[in-house]
C-alpha cells in the first residue's frame, strides 16, 4: 500500500483576555495530534504542527498562517487537517472568528474560518478537513470584540489545471450558540476523538483496494454520527444542554480522514508498526472489535430523521425538478430549503423542519414602500434616517410625513428621470443612533432595509412601483421574488449559504433570473453561494448576467443598475478599470460583511482607496456592512470629497 502522508495544525488556546480561561482548547489540540500519531502504525507519515498555549506561549495568527503554509508547500499532502479550538464569535450568520492569544489589543488577531474555507477549494491539497470546536455566538457589536477582524489560515492558490480540494468542515455548534466544554475538555472534541479512537459500526467502511478488512473512517459517516451523538450525550448529562453541530461534507471514496486502531484488548502480541505483518493478521480474520451502534442513538437518529422528514409535502415537490437528497440525510432540511429558493416551494414545512422560521418570521413579506414619487432610494424599517450623503457632497432627499421618523430615501426626486452622472453610483445612509451604511444606487429600484439597533441584518430591492406598473409585473411575481429572497437571507443569517450551490444539479443562473428583470439581492446571495463552494465559474456567470443587463427605462434614458460590488469582487474582476465601463459596480465596498473577510483572497488592496481597508477594520457585527460613522470619518470625507463614487 502506497504511504499516506496526512499533515494536521492543531490550534488550541485557553486563555484569551477578554474571556474567562478555557481547560480544554490546547489540550484537545494535543489530543488530536496524539490520534494523528497513532495512524503511524498504518504507514501513515504524519506532519504535525501544534500550536497551543499550554505551556505560556503566544499563538497568532502569523503563526497559525506559517504551519499551514510549511505543509501545503510540501506538495506530497493527501489530507490536510485544520483543528481550531478556543473562544470563538461571528461577524455574521455565516462569519466565524476564532480568537487567538492577543486578540484583546490586535483586533486581527483571530482566525477567520470563511475564508479559510473560500480558499481551502484552491489549496492545492486533495482533501482538507476544517474542524471547529468554538462558540458561534454574536458579541455585543459596540464593545471591544465588536470590531475583531481575523485573518484565513491560508491563502487563495493558483489552481489551474488542477482539480479543485474536496472540503469538509465541522463545526462544534450551530450559528449563535455556543460549543461547551465538559470536566475540563471540549465537549465536541470528546466526542469527536470517542469516534476515531472507538467508532462504532455505522462510522467505519472496508473498502477492498486497501488493506483487506481494515475499515476507515470517513467524512461523511463522521458527520452523520456527530449529528446524532453530540446532542444525545449533550441531552444525558447532569444537567442536561442542548448542543447541535453543523458543517457540510464534499469529500468522496477514496477519500477519508483515518484508519479504524483496533482497541488494546484486541492486539496480542502480534501488533507492531509492520504494515505487512497487519495485513496478514487482518487476512487471517483478526480484526479491530467496533463498537455496537448503541440503542440510544439508534433512536435519536431515528428521531432527527423523522424531524427532518416533517417536510414530506415539500419533498414530494422537489422529486419531479432535481435529483432528490438523501431523505435520511440530517441536512435533508437543509437541502430542501436550498431547493425551495431556486424553485417555485411554498415555504413553511421546510423552513420548519431546517429550523429557520424563527429567520423567515422577521423578512418574509415584509418590505418597505416601493412607491413615494421616486423610482430609485430606499425605505427602511426597524430605524429611523438621519442624513443622506451622496459622492460629492451633494445630499438625498428624506421623504417623511410631518412629525413622523424619516424611514425612506428618495434618491431622485421628479424631475429627475436619471441621476446626473457624477452622482451615480454610492450613497451613504446615516442611521439615528450614530450607525452608517453605504450603498449602491441602482436605478429603477427600491431597497428594503431592516434595521436592529442601528445595524443592517436585511437588504432586498423591489423595482419601483411606477416602473412595475409599466413592465406589468404582478403582485404575485412580486411575492414569489419576496419569499425566495427571505428564505436566501434565512440561509445566509444561519450560516448556510454556500448550500445554495453545494448541488451542482441546482442551477443558480435560473436561481437569480426568476424575475424579467435582474434581482440585485438574489445575485448578492447566489455570488457568496459559489464563493463558499469553491465555484469560480458560478461566481463569474452571476457577474456576467449582472453586468449585461440593460435598463428598466430605456424609453426615458434611465441608466442601467451598476454590478453590486461584492458579484464583481467574487468574480475576480474588480480593478479601477471595471469602474470605467458601463455598467460599472457600486457601492464602493463589500454590502455583505461577510465579504470584508473574503477580500484579500479576491482583490489587490491596490486597487481600492487606502480609506477603504481602514474602515473595514471597524465594521460591526451585522449581516450587512454598517459602521459607527464616528470610526470612519476619513472614508465618509473621501466620499464627500469625491474621490469614492
Amino acid at each position: 500500500m502506497a504511504t499516506r502522508i496526512v499533515g494536521l495544525v492543531a490550534v488550541g488556546v485557553d486563555k484569551v483576555g477578554l474571556f474567562g480561561k478555557l481547560d480544554g482548547a490546547a489540550s484537545g489540540a494535543a489530543k488530536l495530534a496524539g490520534w494523528l500519531r497513532g495512524q503511524s502504525t498504518f504507514g501513515v507519515t504524519a506532519k504535525i504542527k501544534e500550536l497551543t498555549d499550554a505551556s505560556g506561549c503566544r499563538v497568532s495568527a502569523r503563526d497559525v498562517q506559517d504551519a499551514v503554509r510549511c505543509l501545503i508547500e510540501t506538495g506530497d499532502l493527501d489530507l490536510l487537517i485544520l483543528y481550531f479550538a478556543g473562544h470563538g464569535i461571528v461577524k455574521s450568520g455565516g462569519d466565524e472568528q476564532v480568537l487567538l492569544t492577543d486578540v484583546e489589543h490586535y483586533k486581527d488577531e483571530a482566525i477567520a474560518i470563511a475564508p479559510t474555507v473560500a480558499n481551502a477549494w484552491h489549496s492545492t491539497v486533495p482533501h482538507l478537513v476544517v474542524i471547529c470546536d468554538s462558540c458561534r455566538n454574536a458579541v455585543d457589536p459596540f464593545g471591544p470584540l465588536g470590531t475583531v477582524a481575523g485573518k484565513p489560515a491560508l491563502d487563495r492558490r493558483a489552481v489551474v489545471g488542477a482539480r479543485r480540494s474536496k472540503v469538509d468542515v465541522f463545526y462544534a455548534t450551530e450559528p449563535s450558540t455556543t460549543a461547551k466544554e465538559l470536566r475540563g475538555e471540549g465537549f465536541f472534541t470528546n466526542v469527536l476523538l470517542d469516534a476515531l479512537n472507538r467508532p462504532p459500526e455505522d462510522v467505519c467502511e472496508e473498502w477492498p483496494w486497501l488493506v483487506p478488512g481494515q475499515p476507515v473512517i470517513t467524512a461523511w459517516s463522521l458527520e452523520d454520527y456527530l449529528g446524532a451523538e453530540v446532542p444525545l450525550r449533550a441531552a444525558q448529562q447532569t444537567p442536561p444542554f442542548s448542543q447541535t453541530p453543523d458543517g457540510f461534507v464534499t469529500s468522496r471514496v477514496p477519500q477519508f480522514i483515518g484508519y479504524v486502531v483496533p482497541e488494546p484488548s484486541s492486539l496480542g502480541t502480534w501488533w507492531t508498526p509492520d504494515l505487512d505483518r497487519v495485513a496478514d493478521r487482518f487476512r487471517m480474520g483478526d480484526r479491530p472489535k467496533r463498537r455496537p451502534i448503541p440503542i440510544d442513538r439508534e433512536v435519536a437518529t431515528r428521531a432527527a430523521r423523522e424531524r427532518n422528514l416533517a417536510i414530506d409535502e415539500v419533498a414530494a415537490m422537489v422529486t419531479g425538478h432535481f435529483p432528490a437528497p438523501d431523505p435520511l440525510s440530517r441536512d435533508f432540511p437543509l437541502d430542501e430549503v436550498a431547493a425551495m429558493v431556486t424553485v417555485n416551494f411554498p415555504v413553511p414545512n421546510a423552513a420548519i423542519g431546517a429550523g429557520l422560521a424563527a429567520y423567515l418570521e422577521n423578512y418574509i413579506g415584509k418590505y418597505g414602500r416601493a412607491a413615494f414619487e421616486t423610482r430609485t432610494g430606499y425605505s427602511v424599517l426597524g430605524g429611523a434616517v438621519e442624513k443622506v450623503l451622496l459622492s460629492g457632497g451633494s445630499a438625498g432627499e428624506l421623504a417623511n410625513a410631518e412629525g413622523e421618523p424619516s424611514v425612506d430615501v428618495r434618491l431622485y426626486p421628479p424631475p429627475y428621470s436619471s441621476p446626473p452622472r457624477e452622482q451615480r453610483g454610492s450613497v451613504a445612509l446615516f442611521f439615528k443612533g450614530g450607525t452608517v451604511c453605504i450603498l449602491p444606487i441602482l436605478p429603477g429600484y427600491v431597497g428594503t432595509l431592516h434595521l436592529i439597533d442601528g445595524r443592517v441584518t436585511a437588504v432586498s430591492f423591489e423595482v419601483s412601483e411606477q416602473l412595475r406598473q409599466d413592465l406589468g409585473d404582478t403582485y404575485a411575481e412580486r411575492q414569489f421574488l419576496s419569499e425566495r429572497r427571505a428564505l436566501a437571507a434565512a440561509l445566509s443569517f444561519s450560516g448556510k449559504l454556500q448550500r445554495l450551490a453545494q448541488n451542482e444539479g441546482r442551477l443558480l443562473a435560473d436561481y437569480i433570473r426568476q424575475s424579467k428583470r435582474a434581482d440585485p439581492a438574489l445575485g448578492i446571495y447566489a455570488a457568496y453561494a459559489y464563493a463558499l463552494s469553491g465555484n469560480d465559474d458560478g461566481s463569474r456567470s452571476v457577474f456576467d448576467w449582472m453586468k449585461g443587463y440593460g435598463s428598466l427605462d430605456l424609453h426615458n434614458m434611465l441608466p442601467p443598475a451598476p454590478v453590486p460590488f461584492d458579484v464583481a469582487m467574487l468574480a475576480g474582476v474588480l480593478s479601477r478599470e471595471t469602474a470605467l465601463g458601463s455598467p460599472g459596480f457600486a457601492p464602493f465596498l463589500p454590502m455583505m460583511t461577510l465579504g470584508w473577510s473574503l477580500m484579500e483572497s479576491y482583490v489587490n488592496a491596490d486597487s481600492l482607496h487606502p480609506t477603504i481597508i481602514d474602515a473595514g477594520k471597524h465594521r460591526l457585527n451585522a449581516e450587512w456592512t454598517t459602521f459607527r460613522y464616528r470610526d470612519v470619518h476619513p472614508m465618509l470625507d473621501a466620499f464627500e470629497r469625491g474621490e469614492l463614487k
